[in-house]
């Protein structure tokens, strides 16, 4: 990588910000897309809406070191021209596949030399809020499509497994996504995977579960005493700690990162009803009622029924052991104690 990179941050929200935050530390620039200015001490605020893509056009400043990769003996071989007339877009021999948890297997060593220029894009921003298709990718992608980043990390769900018994899931199950929401983070990994491949550019995608830490906790719901599935029905989830999870990102941005899928999760599945009991404990709140899951179907809102219908256990073996990954909070206990005791 070269002496100062660049880190584009598209959804500078509390992980884009916490991910920032360890470029910043690390000696590199931070750019980051905001629709209404934030504190950024250390940022570079560029506006823009993913809903308006009239407004993105500043996006290609923060990629104004971009080269053509076909003009540098480093790219030579790796890329076959896209049969499209002199489109002048290129894309690796071996096509990304998003059921492979290597994405796609181009000679990355040379990909990296080639791309040794433009910023690193780390994609944040939640999906459209409707419909199955994730428009502000798309509206995103379009506005880079004539200077792509070096590389990208794509923030996605482990939503897209779907319902899967409580089963182990590593990356290799295929995507399955049982909501809309689901679905639109689904089509969001096609379009960057299709992007990915057609400019030869490395893409990491990180499954993330449900997202703890400070500020994060359901502390209101707690105290009002809202019902949980009994522990005996409760089906399986996962979370990760907030700062874990920019590590995660930020280890993912550097060049040698090896690309694809990795399930970004803690050590250790238990359920929502668990989750909420141990926050309760830790705050010293009541632990919150229970009822049995057919009254929870009758009475729980669409939103929880929705994780309520799919049960899942993350492995992150590939993580940690092809990322590189160690974690600071493996445990939820581990996590809350870090909350509770600044």
């Amino acid at each position: 990588m070269s002496a100062s990179p660049t880190l584009l941050v598209v959804g500078f929200g509390d992980i884009g910000a916490r991910t920032a935050k360890l470029a910043l530390a690390a000696g590199w620039a931070c750019n980051a897309l905001m629709r209404t200015p934030r504190p950024s001490e250390g940022v570079k605020r560029i506006p823009g809406d993913l809903d308006e893509p009239a407004t993105l056009t500043r996006l290609l400043d923060s990629l104004s070191d971009f080269r053509n990769r076909s003009e540098n003996p480093a790219w030579r071989g790796q890329i076959s021209p896209l049969l499209q007339g002199n489109s002048g877009l290129y894309y690796p021999k071996k096509r990304w596949n998003m059921h492979r948890p290597d994405g796609f297997a181009a000679d990355f060593p040379k990909v990296r030399q080639a791309a040794s220029q433009g910023a690193v894009l780390l994609h944040c921003a939640p999906p459209s809020p409707h419909g199955t298709d994730d428009t502000r990718t798309a509206h995103l992608l379009a506005a880079l499509d004539s200077a792509p980043p070096r590389r990208m990390v794509y923030i996605s769900t482990s939503g897209v497994y779907g319902d899967c018994g409580g089963a182990w899931v590593d990356e290799t199950r295929p995507v399955h996504p049982g909501n809309a929401r689901s679905r639109r983070r689904a089509d969001a990994e096609t379009q960057l995977g299709a992007y990915a491949s057609r400019h030869g550019i490395p893409l990491v995608i990180l499954r993330v579960p449900g997202i703890y830490g400070a500020g994060r906790l359901p502390l209101e719901r707690l105290r009002r005493g809202e019902p949980v599935v009994c522990a005996q029905e409760a089906p399986w989830s996962n979370r990760i700690h907030q700062d874990d999870l920019a590590r995660i990102a930020f280890r993912a941005a550097q060049d040698d990162a090896p690309p694809g899928i990795y399930n970004a999760s803690d050590d250790v599945p238990s359920s929502m009803t668990d989750y909420l009991c141990c926050v309760a404990d830790a705050a010293g709140l009541p632990r919150p009622p229970s009822v049995s899951l057919d009254e929870a179907r009758q009475t729980f809102s669409p939103g929880m029924l929705e994780y309520l219908n799919e049960s899942r256990r993350l492995d992150n073996r590939r993580m940690k052991e092809v990322l590189g990954v160690r974690l600071h909070y493996p445990a939820l206990a581990e996590g809350l104690a870090r909350i509770f005791s600044t």
